[in-house]
């Protein structure tokens, strides 16, 4: 089981530990009078900006060609900023994924569109298809992704039907997803620092910030009881 997030199609590297969320107001209103002795706050448009940090650890890398371990990871986490960078031009989806060993890869070639019949192999990984739930469509060669709801599930020929913002092809995989920010806004990578000079071939903690202005969508409604003592 490989737990992860991704931004678009990027993969945040490597290993998941935690997520962690804010969402302050920005710009509340304050009504202010002349004889009033305490300022009126109006809390009718509170204007919440979401901030979202995931926090990952990287394992001990092996040398690469002629680098040395230090030089590996740090080559490495560079081209990290490099990918993220290439998509950080527009907003996009982040997604919780549970498990992403869980995929299909698509077989067909198919147009941007509403209601697209995508056809796809056999699911990776344990799982099947559900029409309600979401999916990360992905290609992470390039580094382009985004999140679409399956709205049927085909019989003959495996296939989902779902919205394409890009047009895809073989090179793209599907991949279930547990919920994900929409619109969200890419902000920056804190590489972290080694432990001691020893350890610069690994990263306990990576620290990756994000931006969102929009609510989170969940795969299905799950049944949370928040009035549990």
């Amino acid at each position: 089981m490989a737990k992860a997030v991704y931004f678009k199609g990027v993969r945040l590297w490597e290993n998941l530990r935690w997520w962690h969320e804010a969402a302050p107001r920005q710009g509340e209103s304050v009504a202010l009078g002349v004889e009033q002795q305490n300022a009126l706050l109006v809390p009718d448009s509170p204007n919440f900006l979401r901030s979202i940090e995931v926090t990952t650890e990287v394992a001990p890398v092996s040398a690469t060609d002629d680098l040395s371990l230090q030089a590996t990871i740090h080559a490495a986490l560079m081209q990290e900023r490099i990918r993220l960078h290439a998509v950080a031009d527009s907003l996009g989806d982040l997604a919780w994924v549970e498990d992403d060993s869980q995929y299909a890869t698509v077989t067909n070639s198919e147009t941007a569109g509403s209601g697209v019949v995508v056809e796809h192999g056999a699911p990776q990984g344990s799982w099947t298809t559900e029409a309600g739930h979401y999916v990360l469509v992905c290609k992470k060669s390039s580094g382009l992704g985004f999140v679409s709801q399956i709205t049927a599930r085909n019989g003959g020929t495996p296939s989902v039907t779902i919205d394409l913002e890009v047009n895809i092809d073989n090179t793209w995989v599907l991949i279930p997803i547990a919920f994900h920010f929409p619109d969200v806004k890419y902000e920056d990578m804190d590489a972290g620092e080694p432990e001691s000079a020893g350890s610069d071939k690994y990263r306990a903690l990576v620290l990756y910030t994000f931006q969102g202005g929009t609510d989170p969508v969940f795969a299905t409604d799950y049944d949370i009881d928040l009035d549990e003592t």
